[in-house]
């Protein structure tokens, strides 16, 4: 291997490494910036351990409505752990980005493989989010886990 190309190598590794690092950071500091935005003890009255089923659908739609990315998605999430939301509120607002963000679904799904399957697909997938968190509430009353 040349000496040119064992340097560029080297400076894709280098790189690559960085870009890790400062991602890594920024969801950190994108974290602590949305939990110092979210007034806590709102979200913990309105979305704590006692908000029940209905916590856990108004999570489901703001989950499928969280705009961004994972990094933005997972801070949020991270600001509502810091607001002692409830563990089956939380697992609903994760399971509902996933499975169903909208953002993703209007820009890359319709896109690819168009409005009918998109016709199909949001109405069965929007009820895995409850789904999760009715089990994981009817856990949580059962079993004291949550």
């Amino acid at each position: 291997m040349s000496t040119r190309v064992a340097s560029t190598a080297h400076s894709r590794v280098v790189s690559a490494a960085v870009t890790a690092v400062v991602s890594a950071a920024s969801k950190d500091v994108m974290s602590g910036v949305v939990a110092a935005l979210l007034p806590q003890d709102m979200v913990h009255q309105v979305f704590g351990a006692g908000s029940g089923m209905a916590g856990v659908a108004l999570v489901a739609m703001a989950g499928a409505l969280v705009p961004g990315g994972p990094a933005v998605a997972f801070a949020v999430g991270a600001a509502a752990v810091k607001a002692r939301t409830g563990g089956p509120v939380l697992r609903s607002f994760v399971s509902a980005r996933c499975i169903f963000s909208l953002t993703r679904s209007l820009t890359h799904e319709t896109a690819m493989l168009g409005w009918p399957f998109l016709r199909h697909r949001l109405p069965v997938s929007w009820p895995v989010a409850l789904v999760i968190g009715g089990s994981c509430l009817a856990l949580d009353g059962a079993f004291g886990l949550g």
